[in-house]
């Protein structure tokens, strides 16, 4: 058998291909046709084919304010923030933002052919929505500013959102701020919280709403949300480097105004990156206040089952405790008040229940629906008509405990919530070492120990020299005010939902509590460390 002529690369190289002509038409005109036709199949796929296929446009949002939810035929799509592509045809475009009123639009969208997979056709859609009551959404936007301040040290996963800073842009984008006279940029609801004796009609209402801001802020990272929001409201929205500078003269005046102000700086700076800490941190140390100074006691006085002690008015200085530890001190003017000598017990609140019955444990999904509780509202109440404090009651139903405490009240006489300060100086006035700011009660109280699982009967321990039992320990107690980190520098326009808690309760060790520890817990919510006592003012 032969072999085989194996194949060199000489073969290869004289090898030739040539193609046949089709139909008499020569490999170089067809080709050339072929070649041509298939970059015109690609140019149609690339720049025509999408636009045929999907017709249409991304809608292009022009105008203010920012951010606003987006309707299409009743049906939500997006916001104005977003792309949001729609067919060629017709639609009603509904434009909505909390606070401001919405706009409807119709309109007829179509579309470009040519290069849409590259620039999309875009519609333009341009709105301006009308401020609807903007004083209710600046207030909403400080409540939400107050809940996120309060919860906690962000980190990298776990980040503050700027709500307030935000929405004050929202209303300088149109042109809200620059309206912003005392009474302009007020809803309904804010006017109310505007027009107290703690924030006067006469106070600017930009200088109301920086000192809310000082008040709530808690952390470095809440401070800036806040301190952009109170420039862009001071610059009544216009900002520039005139009202620029004047915003930070304003600010500057508000903290140097006080002792509280040193304090905030201490606590907002952060030690190892600002030069000048340990200046401020010295100013801060000279700001703790004189605290030995107490009411005088003008006897008791039993009302309605209870018993109250009271106090003559005066003047005098809270301690302001911070969440960092720190004392921003405050003055305030206090009338003559009564203070309950115990917190309320199930026996008097099971009294309350017989002639109030929508507030009864059965009711509670009602109550929930309406904001005045939470799923734990006297979830453990069992009826009975002891002596122990009643727990698990929002800040809602004590304040409904104490309006229908007043109903019954003698001719002169309303019985409310105690505000922070008047707890507070009730307290002192009952404990002689008042000025050691780390001393707890010299009194025995019913704090944390291996065997407790919950308060004692009120009036078993803890009694004070003036006859006030358990303002330290056994449970914490509801007060009228609304939480601030700072109240030194409260102006009372914008408030948050928690509420100031006082007085320490049965799981917490004697020595982490003080008459000056303060805590906020949402108006709401009920817990089993928590209870109140009522205080009865002159009309």
């Amino acid at each position: 058998m032969s072999e085989e002529k194996k194949i060199t690369e000489e073969d290869i190289d004289k090898a030739v291909v040539k193609l046949k002509p089709i139909a008499g038409v020569n490999p170089r005109t067809y080709l050339s046709i072929l070649y041509g036709f298939l970059v015109c199949l690609v140019i149609f796929a690339v720049f025509f084919l999408p636009g045929l296929l999907n017709p249409g446009s991304v809608l292009d949002f022009r105008g203010s304010p920012e951010n606003c939810a987006v309707y299409v035929d009743g049906v939500f799509k997006g916001s104005t923030n977003q792309s949001i592509f729609l067919k060629s045809g017709n639609y009603k475009i509904k434009i909505e933002h909390a606070g401001f009123s919405s706009k409807e639009i119709d309109a007829k969208v179509t579309g470009k052919i040519f290069g849409t997979l590259f620039s999309a056709s875009k519609y333009p859609v341009v709105y301006e929505l009308d401020a609807d009551k903007p004083g209710d959404f600046l207030a909403s936007a400080f409540s939400d500013y107050s809940a996120w301040s309060l919860s906690g040290t962000p980190s990298a996963l776990y980040q503050l959102p700027t709500v307030l800073t935000k929405a004050t842009r929202d209303l300088a984008s149109a042109q809200v701020l620059e309206r912003m006279g005392k009474n302009a940029l007020l809803g309904s609801g804010l006017l109310n919280l505007f027009n107290t004796s703690n924030a006067p009609q006469t106070t600017p209402l930009q200088v109301a709403f920086a000192k809310d801001v000082l008040s709530m802020t808690a952390s470095p990272v809440a401070a800036r949300d806040g301190l952009n929001a109170s420039v862009t409201v001071m610059a009544n929205g216009r900002l520039g480097p005139l009202s620029l500078v004047a915003s930070a003269r304003n600010l500057t005046s508000i903290l140097s105004g006080s002792k509280a102000g040193a304090v905030w700086l201490k606590d907002m700076l952060s030690q190892k990156t600002y030069s000048h800490y340990d200046a401020i941190a010295g100013v801060a140390k000279k700001a703790i206040p004189d605290l030995s100074s107490a009411p005088r006691v003008l006897g008791k006085q039993a009302f309605m089952g209870h018993t109250f002690v009271f106090f003559d008015a005066g003047a005098f200085v809270l301690a302001g405790q911070a969440p960092s530890g720190s004392f921003a001190p405050y003055s305030v003017q206090l009338p003559s008040f009564g203070l309950a000598t115990t917190e309320v017990t199930n026996a008097q609140w099971l009294r309350f229940l017989q002639e109030n019955p929508q507030w009864k444990p059965e009711n509670r999904d009602a109550l929930i629906a309406q904001g005045l509780a939470d799923e734990d509202y006297l979830v453990n109440f069992k009826g009975e008509a002891n002596n122990l404090p009643v727990v698990q009651i929002s800040w809602y139903a004590a304040q409904a405990y104490c309006d229908w405490l007043a109903k019954r009240a003698p001719a002169g006489y309303s019985v409310v919530l105690p505000d922070e300060s008047m707890w507070e100086i009730a307290a002192r006035a009952g404990i002689n070492d008042t000025q050691n700011l780390t001393a707890t009660s010299k009194q025995e109280g019913v704090w944390a120990s291996p065997t407790r699982t919950g308060p004692e009967a009120v009036g078993s321990l803890g009694a004070s020299s003036t006859g006030l039992f358990d303002m330290l320990g056994n449970v914490w107690e509801w007060t009228n005010d609304a939480y601030r980190p700072y109240p030194a520098f409260a102006a009372n326009a914008f408030r948050g939902k928690e509420k100031a808690v006082r007085g320490g309760c049965w799981a917490n060790s004697k020595d982490s509590i003080t008459i000056y520890s303060r805590g906020g817990i949402v108006d709401r919510h009920s817990s089993e460390f928590l209870g109140f006592r009522p205080a009865i003012t002159k009309q």
